[in-house]
């Protein structure tokens, strides 16, 4: 299940960013939501004080074990613009520079250390369940119904959701005897959400029928767990026929 980790910097001294150091969160596969770069300051009212806050990282972390996890902390530096005392203003001050009664400090900030406790599946686990975690469409398609022996056809199946969707496979697909399938041509298309991790799987199958006759592609299924409510789902495609004519 997916966990979306916000990293936010506020501030309410004039401030510059040096290095910022990403973390590398153990136990957890890893898919980046959002990396500003430059990070944008806005202003926001906290207790009646005002600060800049700016969001430097948003990462969508996913368990690959059970038990007690920890989110790595992210450290930042930065160079920090404070009046000296005892000096008064000068005109001639410059406020991107070292100046006659300002100063520059460096700092090193990092955020404290999460914890997150990783459930087990609950039961009822499916036979062909592969591990996947959220919510799930699948369809599948040709780019034809009919052709003649030896000729190529095209099958598209297409895995579209929210969730793990690059931490599973799907079952094995048994195809038709007399015909030679060829592994698939792989692409994944990412949607720009700023909390879920989104996106499109698409695998293309090139089948070639041997024999002529009519051939009933199978249906192909997936079994997952949706953390919504804690129940098992599955999604299914329908059979495909395609008619192979004598060469």
């Amino acid at each position: 299940e997916q966990v979306t980790v916000t990293y936010k910097l506020y501030t309410r001294l004039q401030i510059g960013l040096e290095n910022i150091e990403y973390p590398k969160s153990v136990g957890f596969w890893q898919e980046d939501l959002s990396v500003p770069n430059p990070p944008r300051f806005n202003r926001t009212t906290i207790k009646g004080m005002e600060y800049q806050v700016a969001t430097l990282y948003k990462v969508a972390l996913f368990p690959t074990k059970t038990g007690n996890l920890e989110i790595s902390p992210m450290s930042v530096t930065v160079q920090v613009r404070t009046k000296q005392k005892g000096k008064k203003r000068s005109i001639w001050d410059d406020p991107f520079f070292n100046s006659f009664n300002t100063r520059t400090v460096k700092k090193l900030i990092r955020t404290d250390l999460v914890k997150i406790k990783v459930k087990t599946y609950p039961e009822g686990q499916p036979a062909d369940f592969t591990g996947a975690v959220g919510d799930f469409n699948l369809r599948s398609w040709t780019d034809t119904s009919q052709v003649k022996v030896n000729e190529a056809i095209t099958l598209n199946l297409e895995l579209r959701g929210t969730g793990n969707i690059n931490m599973f496979s799907l079952s094995e697909i048994n195809f038709p005897g007399d015909m030679d399938v060829f592994p698939p041509n792989t692409t994944f298309e990412k949607e720009k959400l700023w909390d879920q991790y989104t996106g499109t799987m698409i695998w293309e199958y090139i089948l070639i029928p041997r024999a002529s006759g009519r051939y009933q592609l199978p249906r192909i299924h997936l079994s997952f767990l949706n953390p919504k409510n804690g129940s098992w789902d599955k999604v299914e495609t329908k059979s495909i026929s395609v008619n192979a004519l004598p060469g």
